[in-house]
Formats: C-alpha cells, structure tokens, sequence
C-alpha cells in the first residue's frame, strides 16, 4: 500500500508522504488502516491532484465518488477489498484541529497538501503495486 502511495506522490512530482498512526477509534492498533499526508506548502491544483490519481487507476484503483468540499477535492478509490480516500486541499489550524480532535495542541498546524486516508478488509491480501 505504502509503494502505491509514494508511486503517487513522485508521479505527480509531490515530496515523499509522511505514513501516520490512524488516529480514530476504529483505526488504532489496527493493520487493516493505512494514513499519509505530503505537504506541499501550497493548495496543490487540480493537475497535482489528478496526476496523484492517475497513479492509482494506472494500479487498478477504480474511482468510486469524487468528494468535492470546499477546503479543495477528494476521490474514493478502490482495490482488493482496500477503499482509500484521496484530499488534495487546505486546512487551517482550527480546521485541522476540528478534523482530529484527539491530536495533542502542540501538534496542529495548517496543512496544505495531499492526504490519503483509508482501510482494507482484514485478511485481505494487500493490493499489489
């Protein structure tokens, strides 16, 4: 999963994602979740955002509903029993802080970049690069 994700990232000439612990109660402890983030510094433009999902569906992702929201774009993809979610936006501080509200103070920042957050089915085979 992490190869498909960084697979991503270069093709669409984004820096290398930072993997991170899940941080909902359905995610910790957990083996079936998968979390990165790639900070661009700037709202990454519908290009960036379309070359970061090219990469998927050149893997077999399929596109499952485009989430328009008005901190930028998202997609749902899919694979293998795994189902990820690709942002491409920004947030400020208090955004950030209201998306994870168990994320220590000192830890919340405006972010600007890509996310790709999702889950797979426990057992399932992990989908090949």
């Amino acid at each position: 999963m992490r190869a498909t994700i960084r697979a991503a990232a270069s093709a669409a000439g984004l820096g290398r994602p930072q993997f991170t612990n899940p941080t909902t109660k359905l995610s910790v402890g957990s083996s079936c979740w998968v979390t990165a983030v790639i900070n661009t510094g700037a709202k990454p433009d519908r290009k960036t955002f379309d070359a970061f999902v090219t990469a998927f569906k050149d893997r077999g992702w399929k596109a499952t509903d485009e989430m328009p929201d008005t901190s930028g774009v998202g997609l749902a993809v899919d694979k293998d029993g795994w189902s990820l979610v690709v942002l491409a936006g920004a947030l400020s501080k208090e955004q950030v802080a209201a998306e994870n509200p168990g994320l220590p103070p000192d830890q919340v920042h405006a972010f600007r970049g890509v996310s790709v957050a999702g889950s797979g089915t426990c057992g399932a085979p992990t989908p090949t690069p």
